[in-house]
């Protein structure tokens, strides 16, 4: 039978102290800090934020638990094509480095939607915040849904009870710190989730007996390809739908997703919000790096027993957190570091 993440005094104190101090935070800067008395104040942050906060809070607000624990099982199943979004995440910060920052930062706009009422019309602008509000109210349960999931397989806690629990948490921080609390909470968070991918990853490695051990086996497993020049546009992971693709997707993400040109318009100076995206950008490919390498060390790990097949496990999707079990699952607090890190990546 699959073995199970489970949770133990510990692992909740993990969980709970991410929790207190992300409220913490969102009260200092509500109630203690300097105070938000302005639209720039609560919105911006004044526009004096520093580049490296904002640079974490930028990498936070584009990782979510689809990808800790998605891209893994991607890479076991389908192999490396889907690495190559890290060369769609460099293109794409090029274009917005050159095309889109300079034009937000000389109009000094609140909202990225300001510049559709000032180049078209208010309707423009009406329409597109609405559209923007539907994907929010649509993405954002999704997003919820996964880490709130792997938090009651180890708890036994009722999903339907941890997701208005947390949400609660994450609207309070939001509602009363402003930009300020969400940049320095998602900074902790950041660091939470990479630093838990991290300690799987290592341990993975050791498991394994080292990288060259991994490549090769995943080699073996014909696991390795990042240059399938296929035009079909129906194969699932191509040189093309993955580099070109993503780079239009992710435009949508980093170009005018209001959110992130938030964070951008925060610091003081356009070099600033470069110098933060240039930041941002080696922090996704890093974390995407991570993730797939866990993914080929999962694949290395069960060459020649697979969960899947064996019915040890019934979804792809399950693989991260029974391989976490399965290798160190009696180490004190991991299994805690590992569900706070998947969260993490959901409040944003």
């Amino acid at each position: 039978e699959a073995r199970v993440l489970s949770f133990g005094w510990l692992d909740y104190s993990i969980f709970g102290l991410m929790l207190t101090v992300s409220t913490v935070i969102g009260i200092y800067f509500g109630c203690f800090g300097t105070r938000q008395r302005t639209k720039n104040e609560y919105l911006l942050g004044n526009k004096n934020m520093s580049v490296f906060p904002i640079a974490m809070s930028l990498t936070a607000s584009h990782i979510s638990g689809i990808t800790l624990l998605g891209a893994p099982s991607e890479m076991y199943t389908y192999g490396t094509q889907y690495w190559m979004m890290c060369l769609a995440a460099c293109i794409v910060c090029a274009v917005v480095a050159v095309a889109y920052m300079p034009v937000f930062y000389t109009l000094q706009i609140t909202s990225t939607y300001e510049y559709l009422e000032l180049r078209f019309s208010s309707s423009v602008r009406s329409v597109a915040s609405f559209m923007f509000t539907i994907y929010q109210v649509l993405h954002t349960p999704i997003v919820l849904y996964v880490p709130a999931l792997a938090f009651s397989q180890v708890t036994g806690i009722n999903l339907h009870m941890i997701t208005p629990a947390v949400s609660a948490i994450c609207i309070f921080y939001t509602t009363l710190g402003g930009l300020k609390a969400v940049v320095w909470t998602d900074t902790l968070q950041q660091i939470i989730m990479m630093g838990s991918s991290i300690v799987v990853m290592v341990l993975g490695i050791i498991a394994v007996g080292g990288l060259d051990i991994m490549w090769q086996r995943n080699v073996d497993g014909d696991r390795i390809e990042f240059f399938n020049m296929d035009p079909n546009p129906l194969i699932r992971n191509t040189f093309w739908t993955v580099t070109i693709g993503m780079t239009f997707i992710w435009l949508s993400h980093v170009g005018v997703n209001q959110g992130m040109m938030q964070r951008f318009l925060s610091l003081p100076r356009l070099s600033d919000a470069r110098w933060a995206l240039l930041v941002f950008c080696v922090g996704i490919c890093w974390c995407k790096t991570v993730s797939c390498l866990t993914g080929l060390l999962i694949y290395a790990h069960y060459q020649d027993c697979d969960p899947l097949s064996t019915k040890v496990i019934k979804r792809a999707d399950q693989l991260l957190p029974y391989y976490v079990m399965d290798l160190a699952g009696s180490i004190p607090g991991l299994p805690g570091l590992f569900v706070a890190g998947v969260f993490c990546a959901a409040l944003r």
